[in-house]
């Protein structure tokens, strides 16, 4: 299952955060489908972009029991994903 995923449907781009179980909140799996999401966004014609998320809540913000973020705190988290996607 992919943890995040896009739709395209009248010149809107529809991103979904697709965590639900654990409200959406962000690890590095995440972060890293969701830059690839908006790169492939970024690329199409679409206008609009709506970004939301599946289950109960849009996002609980940074996913603090993984033992990366726990070490490294959610924008250490955010910094290397950026490094890493732009190297």
């Amino acid at each position: 299952m992919s943890t995040v995923f896009v739709e395209s449907k009248d010149g809107i781009s529809y991103i979904y955060l697709n965590r639900p179980e654990k409200y959406n909140a962000i690890d590095l799996e995440m972060l890293a489908d969701l830059y690839q999401v908006i790169e492939q966004v970024e690329m199409n014609e679409d206008r609009v972009v709506i970004i939301s998320g599946k289950g109960a809540a849009f996002s609980a913000g940074g996913d603090l029991t993984t033992p990366t973020a726990k070490a490294m705190g959610f924008f250490g988290l955010v910094g290397t994903c950026h490094q890493h996607h732009t190297s």
